[in-house]
């Protein structure tokens, strides 16, 4: 019967599926199914491994009976082809019949799981899935209420990454990613260990996604990456996230996923060290010092899981935060994101915690220390009789300028000034001689300055904005720098009669790192040669003399002659004609050109009032002159 009828039979068991939206168990098994239910009658050749399959799938759908008729249907029913069944040689028909009482039990009874993705399974539905019509899989057949389109994409890339990669440009499979991915819940520690099915399902998907795709939603990829990364024991690289998303590296390095993986995967790390932290310190201070690289390196991805990074502080520890801080400090985007989740997170707790960092940031004193500082200016005023200039009922300021306002707006200008110095730096820093990087740097120094008259005047500090001006002016005589050492001279001039009248001169040394000079493809190893002579000869014309030294990163810090020459003498190296001295050397006695400037050169706490350095940095020796002169004029009338 089977031989005579076979395609009334075949053609009444449609190409569709039938099993129940649960069954079968797992993404690769509902999709094997599919492929097998979907494929088109045609006639195939197939093993005795996939004979046996397709008749075992046969009891739980018979209509995938379709298969074998049409196998069958290419041999006579009289021809004996070599197949067999026991010791017996039939026919394929006779076979079929045989397979045929299987497929319909005449007792109800209990079907136990089939596994569809077996090899067997997962060659066949390699085999037959070019067959398959891949829109009508996709928009018709595979959804329900527990598989998405984009889980199909899972199984799909071990099948056939072509067509994964076909599946991915689905306007429903993308828009299946995106609700998906915007579905995550982030926890710390995390609880991916007890999703793994899913974990690893939803990252083998992603590996057919473009990374355009992927950064739309960054953060949630990202901390799913940084958990497998965390997981597989990885190094930190952009190669370890490619490979973590089968990915060729190229693409992926650079990206805002790829960094921002990285960055959940320190974190991660770091809050399993933590749990036992007495016994991981060294290994806490490795991950902290790979974070504290990613505020420089990697700011877009600090910007991008800062509102997660604050809902879960308490977890990640106050260095992270002092790290997101520090971050926002250097980086605008991040301040900006900061303010808004400060303005309208739904979060109370975050949005409190998020204003304190901005508080932070901005170097705004607590309400408490800023009454203690107010009641102790009224009581000096009060014992003294005698108003301070230029403000005297405000809170103790930080510099005998004693205005608060000044105080906050000239440190921002400048560090946003030496962000953007940094810039220059970086990209050009390896073929600009030190003159030029001087010029550009006090260029911008004096940028700031101007910003600063510009902000106070637009918040009604027109008074105090007249107050301070500054001036730059480079020199082009070279005979100065063997005798005195000098690339910037700076002058303070302040006349506040009847009271101030102050005239000082500060000579600092510009230098290099030679990890300029390695290249991109060596190792950064910050390192800055001294000229001996040179330091000798500029302390010998102020006592508080300075270098300012330039990091490959773009990055200037400041510390004293008298420090340096402390290295020197400790090397026993005075005698020598040069001397190089390292990051680690540096580290802890410099401070930042916002910290100098406002603190401590127009603070007075350095500079000399020596005629002779003044006259000197004035330009007026006749036989030295410095290359840079910067004056910061500070001029008010007390009455």
């Amino acid at each position: 019967m089977l031989a005579e009828c076979w395609v009334s039979i075949r053609d009444a068991l449609p190409e569709l599926p039938s099993l129940p939206w649960y069954e079968p168990g797992g993404y690769a098994d509902r999709l094997v199914y599919m492929v097998l239910s979907l494929a088109p009658n045609a006639v195939r050749s197939f093993s005795a491994g996939e004979l046996d399959y397709l008749a075992a799938a046969c009891i739980y759908d018979p209509r995938l009976m379709r298969h074998l008729l049409s196998w069958a249907s290419s041999y006579p029913s009289t021809t004996k082809d070599g197949e067999q069944l026991g010791s017996t040689s039939v026919s394929r028909w006779t076979q079929l019949a045989r397979w045929y009482r299987n497929f319909f039990p005449e007792e109800e009874q209990s079907l136990a799981w089939f596994d569809w993705s077996s090899q067997v399974g997962e060659d066949l539905a390699r085999r037959l899935i070019g067959d398959v019509d891949l829109d009508d899989l996709i928009e018709v057949h595979w959804p329900c209420k527990v598989w998405t389109r984009f889980g199909l994409l899972a199984p799909l890339v071990e099948l056939n990454p072509a067509l994964a990669r076909t599946a991915a440009k689905n306007t429903l499979v993308i828009e299946d990613f995106f609700k998906e991915a915007s579905e995550i819940e982030i926890d710390l520690p995390a609880s991916l260990h007890d999703r793994e099915l899913w974990r690893t399902s939803f990252v083998q998907a992603l590996s057919s996604l473009p990374m355009s795709d992927l950064d739309h939603e960054a953060l949630k990829v990202g901390w799913v990456a940084g958990y497998e990364l965390h997981l597989s024991g990885l190094p930190r690289t952009a190669h370890a996230v490619a490979q973590v998303l089968r990915k060729d590296p190229d693409a992926v390095k650079g990206t805002r996923t790829c960094e921002t993986a990285l960055l959940w995967a320190d974190l991660q790390q770091l809050v399993e060290y933590q749990q036992e932290a007495w016994k991981n310190r060294d290994e806490i201070r490795g991950v902290l010092a790979r974070l504290s690289s990613r505020v420089k390196s990697s700011p877009e991805a600090w910007t991008v899981s800062a509102r997660e990074i604050l809902t879960h502080a308490k977890t990640l520890g106050s260095q992270v935060v002092d790290l997101l801080c520090l971050c926002a400090a250097q980086h605008a985007p991040l301040r900006d994101t900061l303010e808004k989740i400060a303005r309208s997170d739904q979060n109370r707790a975050v949005r409190d915690r998020t204003q304190g960092l901005l508080a932070r940031t901005a170097g705004v004193a607590t309400p408490s220390e800023d009454v203690r500082r107010w009641l102790a200016d009224l009581a000096a005023q009060a014992f003294d009789d005698t108003p301070l200039f230029p403000n005297p009922l405000t809170s103790l300021a930080q510099t005998w300028l004693g205005s608060i306002d000044l105080d906050a707006t000239l440190p921002n200008a400048i560090r946003q000034a030496m962000s953007r110095f940094s810039e220059f730096a970086k990209d050009q820093g390896a073929v600009a001689v030190e003159e030029h990087v001087t010029g550009v740097l006090l260029t911008e120094l004096e940028a700031a300055f101007r910003g600063v008259s510009l902000r106070l005047i637009a918040g009604g500090q027109s008074r105090l904005a007249r107050t301070i001006s500054v001036s730059h002016r480079p020199t082009h005589k070279t005979t100065e720098e063997p005798q005195w050492g000098c690339d910037i001279a700076l002058l303070l001039n302040a006349d506040i009669r009847p009271d101030i009248r102050i005239e000082l001169a500060e000579l600092v040394q510009i230098k290099k790192s030679q990890a300029f000079a390695a290249g991109k493809s060596a190792a950064l190893h910050e390192k800055w040669r001294i000229d001996v002579p040179q330091l000798v000869a500029l302390l010998k014309r102020s006592q508080s003399a300075g270098y300012w030294l330039v990091l490959s990163t773009g990055e200037v810090v400041c510390l004293t002659a008298r420090w340096i020459h402390a290295l020197v003498s400790g090397r026993d190296a005075l005698g020598q004609h040069s001397l190089t001295i390292g990051y680690n050397d540096i580290r802890h006695a410099a401070v930042p050109v916002e910290q100098y400037l406002p603190e401590l050169f127009l603070g007075t706490w350095i500079g000399s009032a020596d005629e002779s350095t003044v006259t000197f940095a004035r330009g007026e020796n006749a036989n030295a002159k410095p290359r840079h002169i910067f004056e910061v004029s500070v001029i008010a009338n007390q009455g």
